[in-house]
């Protein structure tokens, strides 16, 4: 092993003294300075480090195994990468835009700090499979985390909905009153609608789980690599075909797709909410709004609209990554690498805004008289009282004729009463007729209904689904957090396996 000589951070020199990228050797030339910066990637990259770290390691780990290093050999490699861990945490570690990205520039801090020893890190390794590796663990790691603030989003709601099966809510469809419901049952909805998004971003975090290391630049490896032996330290599986797994196109894919899957959903959900709160019906907890620098009254939910707008907003990065990816044939790519902001803005702007309504949604409370302001309408009960007809005889069709007149006559001026009166219904069908007149949301006692009851079942479905997705994001967020194991365990646990 040669003497770590050259100083913390020092760079690779060239004849000329300047930092160089290792592949220079085959050019013989750096980037023109205009070339270069406009391909370094050393901000983009900053989010991926420690994924870097983690993988490399686990790349250590397989060369020993494959004996394509000493113990001695191993142990210092996997010494330096830890070293470079606790300078980035500190705030110390430099990346030199010279390098490139910041893969190149760790790879350059452990062969200036430890020569050939260093310089044996990339074997059988291509950056290709390196980017995509870092690609698949930031992925998994952001993907749990998002699973978890969907679960304690989706908690929250089915805790205020179970609060709210019997508080009187008018339901919509296109905009107007429809019929009598419950706030329970808008809840659950909501809360039931966010298991089903969480269900598919842990099918997300699963797809995800295959691992590019040791595919190399596009085809693998001549040296004697065990990729199943380094997916395995990092909780992956092996790739199925490295070709397919240097540019991690999918994995990209469908985390942007989930991502903007879960802003639509929330968008929705902030909607709902800002459609309570106009109608006065919905009191955000402190901290969730903000004041008018001109009108002292105002009280503007700007937390909701802002989730409103990044959850529509997350249309973007998938729309970006679509078009990067959708030309390219498979193997590497370098415009590949300008997927890598879009990821990061995906699964950040995702979960964040999941996490902001958490709190929001627990803390949120409504006037019931407000809620139920829409139930005096005499259109939110006139289905109501065409299936009182139909249940003492009258045919569907001739049900909904004599209501439509009779709510005809309402816009007239007349009383609903007086406008089923004047249909010269039998007195059995008027006194089913009138006796619907009162809104009552327990009458839609169907299977998914608005009735308390029915919402209660609702509810108890979703806290027995709830049990064993938090099972799921556990165990989602063990599995995602595996490779980062590698930089913490004892180093003669993690040689000796």
């Amino acid at each position: 092993m040669s003497p770590a000589s050259p100083a913390q951070g020092s760079k690779p020199q060239s004849k000329a003294g300047e930092a160089t990228p290792f592949w220079q050797a085959r050019t013989g030339s750096g980037l023109h300075p205009d070339l270069l910066a406009y391909s370094q990637t050393i901000d983009e990259d900053r989010p991926f480090i420690v994924h870097d770290l983690a993988g490399s390691s686990a790349h250590v780990l397989g060369l020993r195994k494959a004996n394509l290093l000493t113990k001695d050999e191993a142990t210092a490699l996997l010494q330096g990468l830890r070293a470079v861990l606790a300078a980035h945490e500190a705030g110390t570690f430099r990346l030199d835009a010279d390098l490139e990205d910041v893969h190149m520039n760790i790879e350059s801090r452990l062969t200036s700090e430890l020569g050939d020893t260093g310089r044996k890190l990339h074997t059988g390794r291509s950056r290709n499979d390196q980017v995509a590796t870092c690609i698949v663990l930031y992925a998994r790691q952001h993907l749990a985390q998002l699973a978890q603030g969907l679960h304690h989003l989706s908690a929250a709601l089915a805790a205020q909905a179970r609060r709210h099966a019997q508080t009187p809510w008018v339901c919509r469809t296109h905009g107007q009153a429809a019929q009598p419901a419950t706030l329970g049952f808008l809840l659950a909805a909501h809360a039931v609608r966010l298991q089903d998004l969480q269900r598919k971003v842990l099918a997300t975090f699963d797809q995800v789980g295959e691992s590019p290391l040791g595919s190399g630049a596009v085809a693998g490896s001549t040296l004697p690599l065990d990729p199943a032996y380094t997916a395995r330290l990092m909780g992956l599986r092996p790739p199925r075909s490295a070709l397919l797994a240097t540019g991690a196109r999918d994995a990209v894919l469908e985390s942007c797709s989930v991502a903007q899957h879960v802003g639509l959903v929330v968008a929705s959900l902030c909607q709902d909410l800002l459609d309570l709160f106009t109608a006065g019906a919905l009191k955000l907890p402190q901290g969730y709004t903000t004041g008018s620098s001109l009108m002292p009254h105002k009280r503007n939910p700007d937390a909701l609209e802002l989730a409103r707008g990044r959850g529509k907003a997350l249309a973007g990065p998938l729309a970006a990554v679509s078009g990067l990816v959708g030309g390219l044939g498979l193997g590497y790519m370098r415009d590949f690498q300008l997927t890598k902001p879009y990821l990061v803005s995906a699964l950040r702007d995702a979960t964040s805004t999941v996490e902001l309504l958490t709190p929001l949604a627990e803390g949120m409370t409504f006037d019931g008289r407000a809620l139920a302001a829409d139930l005096a309408k005499p259109g939110v009960v006139a289905t109501d009282v065409a299936e009182a007809l139909v249940n003492v005889g009258l045919p569907f069709r001739t049900a909904y004729g004599v209501v439509a007149k009779a709510f005809a006559l309402v816009e007239q001026g007349k009383s609903f009463p007086e406008g089923l009166t004047a249909q010269g219904l039998s007195q059995v069908h008027l006194d089913a007729a009138l006796g619907a007149l009162t809104p009552d949301a327990s009458r839609r006692a169907t299977v998914g209904g608005p009735a308390p009851k029915a919402v209660l079942a609702t509810l108890d479905g979703c806290d027995a689904r709830a049990h064993e997705l938090g099972a799921a994001v556990a165990k989602a967020q063990r599995d995602a957090e595996a490779p980062f194991d590698l930089l913490s365990k004892p180093l003669p646990q993690l040689l000796e396996a």
